[in-house]
């Protein structure tokens, strides 16, 4: 029975459970009077992935950002060897000509790295941007649905067309307070609670990033695709049913 419900527990890491076969393994896991509310378990399973492809896009940049680092370590050590090689073999007059020609090209580099690690920068915010859109309102939708009644529904009825379910609202109420009970023990501001802090780590992230980009940097066109793809993020949250409250938004910058 433990190794049993052990499984069920594990089918609830799937990505691609649908409400329907989530609802089912519910069900089981009540019927085996579970140690952990199962719905919890699972809201829980699904803002930890949140939060673990918060931390993947992180470690992503990261890898990019140090492997520019070192190119432009190389180039450094390949410039100054350069020099040095020109300074040994050309006359007093040329040598003056090329340290202001090295000095020309210095900047140029600097400028091409500087640019390099800003586009990083603008990709590793629309990625996080991303995630956000693509996930928090789902999760939040999630949380919705269980807490409505509607949970329950889905794999009760899961052929029933979004009409007959508008039809049947009120007549299931009192059934959706049932299911609420039933199905969690915990409350929907908690799982607002659980929002709120995704979403401000994304806040953390974006805003650290922002505060790192080159000021020389800060009219070329990737830095208005940024803030298009946080503004996006913002317009998401604020859709129907997509975040706890609209005030969310207030949040982010």
């Amino acid at each position: 029975m433990h190794e049993f419900r052990g499984m069920l527990y594990k089918s609830m890491e799937d990505p691609h459970l649908d409400l329907a076969e989530l609802e089912n393994i519910v069900r089981l896991l009540l019927e085996l009077e579970p140690e952990t509310d199962p719905v919890w378990h699972y809201l829980n399973i699904q803002n930890g992935r949140i939060h673990g492809l918060f931390e993947k896009c992180t470690v992503d940049h990261e890898v990019r950002m140090e492997i520019l680092q070192n190119k432009r370590h190389e180039k450094v050590l390949s410039d100054s060897k350069w020099r040095q090689l020109q300074q040994e073999s050309n006359k007093s007059l040329e040598v003056d000509s090329a340290i202001g020609d090295s000095f020309q090209d210095d900047q140029l580099s600097s400028t091409f790295m500087a640019e390099e690690a800003d586009s990083l920068r603008a990709t590793y915010i629309r990625r996080l941007s991303a995630v956000l859109i693509q996930h928090v309102p789902a999760f939040w939708r999630l949380a919705l649905s269980v807490f409505s009644g509607k949970f329950a529904k889905a794999a009760a009825g899961n052929a029933l067309a979004d009409s007959e379910m508008n039809a049947k609202s009120g007549a299931n109420k009192t059934d959706d307070k049932g299911a609420e009970a039933k199905y969690t023990n915990h409350s929907l501001d908690e799982v607002a609670s659980m929002v709120c802090a995704t979403v401000s780590v994304f806040d953390t992230k974006v805003q650290n990033t922002f505060r790192d980009f080159e000021e020389c940097n800060i009219l070329r066109p990737f830095m208005g695709d940024t803030i298009k793809e946080i503004a996006k993020a913002c317009q998401t949250l604020e859709g129907k049913d997509s975040s706890p409250t609209a005030g969310i938004v207030s949040a982010i910058f």
